[in-house]
């Protein structure tokens, strides 16, 4: 082995040499930050939408403890656990960005329908807010067995749409049953009886008759839609409903 050989090896035994004192130097002075907790503290929690439910006092207070934490050891997982027992919180994303920045992106709920006259349903026909005492906002009501809100809701909403696409009207109230009768009140103040079963096709018999309800100048005060191959109308000055079953057997085709 040369000079120049073994010169060369000695360098390459320095470098590595020096790179372990400095990783090692790096490594301790590492751990001492994360030890302290008051170095690289948070500094600064930035909420970036605007609410119109979550009450500032109370994300404040759940912000609280994590405010002045090692920003190296932050859990955003357990802050964004935290801030979901909001009950008008419906997602939120957590992001640390440096040097000790917390920004936060909060989905407030949009409340659908009031649900059971205590509760409201999101979207997604969940329960988010139990007591709406100091809630009154312009909402159907859907009234209906515990534990059905999913399904009714998610009927709820495909009538409405039908409803509003063909006739202009929605649906303000929607009660169903012990017997499993679906009374539907418009905003015209009309009653629909359904039955969950082909209930969809019913309607859409409905919206093609009622053109020629409206049309004999009498107000309707409810249609039974119940019927194989027809419908009921009771009229605004008839104490009992007209039964056309029996005498027309009216269908979808003849309608």
């Amino acid at each position: 082995m040369g000079y120049a050989e073994k010169m060369s090896n000695l360098r390459s035994l320095a470098n590595f040499f020096y790179l372990l004192v400095f990783l090692g130097i790096l490594s301790y002075w590492s751990f001492l930050c994360l030890e302290k907790q008051h170095t690289f503290t948070i500094k600064t929690v930035r909420v970036a939408t605007t609410f119109t439910h979550i009450e500032p006092k109370v994300l404040q207070s759940l912000i609280a403890p994590y405010v002045k934490e090692n920003f190296f050891v932050f859990k955003s997982e357990q802050m964004a656990m935290s801030l979901m027992t909001i009950p008008w919180v419906h997602d939120i994303a957590v992001q640390k960005n440096w040097p000790g920045i917390i920004a936060l992106n909060i989905t407030e709920q949009v409340p659908v329908v009031e649900w059971n006259r205590h509760a409201l349903l999101n979207e997604q026909g969940e329960i988010f807010v139990t007591n709406i005492q100091n809630f009154a906002p312009n909402l159907p009501q859907i009234i209906g067995p515990d534990g059905s809100a999913k399904n009714i809701l998610r009927i709820f909403l495909s009538m409405n749409q039908l409803l509003k696409s063909h006739l202009n009207y929605s649906i303000t109230l929607l009660h169903v049953d012990e017997q499993g009768v679906w009374h539907l009140t418009l905003n015209n103040d009309l009653n629909l009886l359904l039955e969950e079963q082909d209930i969809l096709r019913r309607l859409e018999i409905f919206v093609k008759i009622y053109p020629k309800i409206k049309s004999t100048h009498k107000t309707a005060r409810s249609v039974d839609l119940r019927y194989k191959n027809g419908f009921a109308i009771q009229w605004e000055e008839e104490r009992k409903p007209i039964n056309t079953t029996p005498k027309t057997n009216l269908n979808k085709e003849n309608l």
